[in-house]
């Protein structure tokens, strides 16, 4: 799972449950109010209590909506190269161990590093992977080939599959 998609869950989760109490300290508020004992919410100071839970739910629910909708983009980017992308094979030029890219319980992840000459212009092109989990070196070797699907009007658009048949 990756680490987007955790803390967009426990986003959600934590801001659903504080929405949840917002909204029954609401509806007792409402009872209160309907039965007339409206002034003994008052008296006691309560009424400030469901606006501050929905104040600390608004920065959480905002937090778990945006992860999510960055998870999402994420996969209907890889969904859209997989379906429309030009198959590559990009030479392996290093695997290694991301300092920067951790798994949900902090590992670091490996990355594979490609590039590809596009026999068309000339230009060679680099491609890094997403975070791999497992150890990919097994299955990969440096200077072997990995296949890359690359956008077809923008090379910047890509994605390394390091279990693609080559």
């Amino acid at each position: 799972m990756s680490v987007l998609r955790t803390l967009s869950l426990a986003m959600g989760g934590v801001a659903g449950l504080l929405v949840a109490v917002a909204a029954a300290v609401w509806l007792v508020r409402l009872i209160l109010v309907a039965r007339g004992s409206a002034s003994a919410l008052a008296a006691t100071g309560a009424w400030w209590v469901p606006y501050a839970i929905a104040g600390i739910a608004v920065p959480f629910a905002l937090t778990a909506g945006i992860t999510g909708w960055l998870h999402a983009q994420a996969a209907r980017e890889a969904a859209a190269l997989r379906r429309e992308g030009v198959a590559v094979q990009a030479t392996v030029v290093s695997i290694d161990r991301s300092s920067y890219v951790k798994d949900s319980y902090g590992r670091r992840r490996w990355v594979i590093t490609a590039e590809w000459r596009d026999p068309a212009s000339g230009t060679t092109h680099r491609f890094r992977s997403d975070g791999v989990t497992d150890d990919p070196r097994p299955r990969l070797d440096v200077s072997r080939p990995v296949t890359v699907l690359v956008h077809p009007r923008d090379p910047g658009r890509y994605l390394v599959d390091p279990d693609a048949p080559r």
